[in-house]
């Protein structure tokens, strides 16, 4: 997996929740493979395609979830509704835009697609894709959310 994009995602995120989400995760060490250890939630997903093909998606709790819509929103949230589902497909496409214009400069250019936004108690998302993904683990208090890169090899 190219360190730089996932340096690039690493930094992208960090910078979305402490600029957007009034948040300040921590980075934990890469995970290799796609399986998010959680179980249902709700998740963002957009495909890249150009130099670089393949995915990202940010996997989180409901409770997380609700969080940062409720802080982005500047209002309480304490379910899943459009709103939440809006700002978790936000978040999915800032990360992969912001990861993108840090990569613009390494000619490493893609294209992103509207984001597709899953939510439900029992899910898994898994890639069908031949090609090499990485969990990037964040950590928000008590709370956990992942950010997934699946790149085509």
């Amino acid at each position: 997996m190219d360190e730089k994009f996932l340096q690039a995602v690493r930094d992208t995120t960090l910078d979305i929740f402490q600029t957007m989400v009034s948040m300040d995760p921590t980075s934990e060490d890469p995970i290799l493979g796609d399986k998010s250890p959680l179980n249902g939630g709700i998740s963002g997903i957009v495909g890249i395609v150009g130099k670089i093909r393949g995915t990202i998606a940010v996997h989180f709790d409901k409770n997380l979830a609700t969080k940062i819509a409720s802080n982005i929103l500047e209002e309480e949230l304490d379910y899943i509704n459009d709103d939440v589902e809006d700002a978790v497909g936000e978040i999915v496409n800032m990360v992969a835009g912001g990861a993108k214009i840090k990569l613009f400069k390494t000619n490493t250019s893609f294209e992103i697609s509207t984001p597709t936004v899953v939510t439900g108690d029992d899910y898994t998302m898994e890639s069908t894709m031949e090609g090499e993904a990485v969990l990037l683990p964040f950590t928000v208090g008590k709370d956990k959310f992942f950010v997934e890169v699946n790149l085509q090899k």
